[in-house]
């Protein structure tokens, strides 16, 4: 577990930052999920051989791992030593730590943060529409059924507005983005457009009283 966990340090630590960095963060997310990946598909045996290692130096038995595992709920399915530990064990501890990085960070969600990420006047303009949607339709609590099928119409006015005012020049960040559309009164006549950019400020640990 010691060794799993050093694994998700790093991005834990990164969140429990103030001020985030979008795109480190986008990054790390995926690393992270890659690093784990690569854990389960090629780390069981390096891990066994430490294990046999410590057990060697203190003298305590070295299970056979090519031996049965005696089941005590299931008997009828018999298995190695290896399995259990590799299959049932490791991988399974594995799976749920994937798992749970997939359910809090999903493509579309990691693919919006990298595009909040530098100057978000720029970054809207890179904004695939379809990922923006998915984004939203995660936080159907937050949008209506009207305002999710606006959306994508929304995006594209906001978009073409930004583009030929000063105003959205030169922001440092998703903070100023949000800060920028109340000054300018954007916030109210792209209101689901305004909504998103609050999600997406939840990333960055930014504080904002908009």
């Amino acid at each position: 577990m010691g060794d799993i966990l050093s694994y998700t340090n790093a991005l834990s630590k990164h969140f429990q930052q103030k001020g985030k960095d979008l795109l480190e963060a986008a990054n790390l997310i995926n690393g992270t999920k890659r690093a784990l990946n690569t854990l389960r598909q090629s780390g069981f045996e390096p891990m066994l051989e430490k294990v046999t290692s410590f057990c060697k130096k203190y003298d305590i038995t070295i299970l056979d791992m090519t031996e049965s595992y005696v089941n005590q709920r299931n008997r009828k399915n018999v298995i190695t030593n290896r399995h259990h530990f590799e299959v049932d064990i490791f991988n399974e501890v594995l799976d749920m730590q994937i798992q749970e990085l997939g359910n809090q960070f999903s493509e579309v969600t990691t693919s919006l943060i990298k595009n909040m990420s530098g100057n978000p006047s720029n970054s809207f303009s890179k904004f695939d529409p379809s990922k923006i949607l998915a984004f939203a339709k995660m936080y159907l609590d937050d949008f209506t059924t009207q305002e999710i099928g606006s959306l994508l119409g929304d995006i594209e006015s906001f978009r073409h507005t930004i583009s030929d005012d000063d105003n959205f020049e030169d922001l440092n960040g998703i903070s100023d983005l949000a800060r920028v559309m109340v000054e300018t009164g954007t916030h109210s006549s792209c209101p689901t457009v305004y909504r998103v950019v609050k999600l997406a400020l939840l990333f960055t640990g930014g504080n904002h009283n908009h």
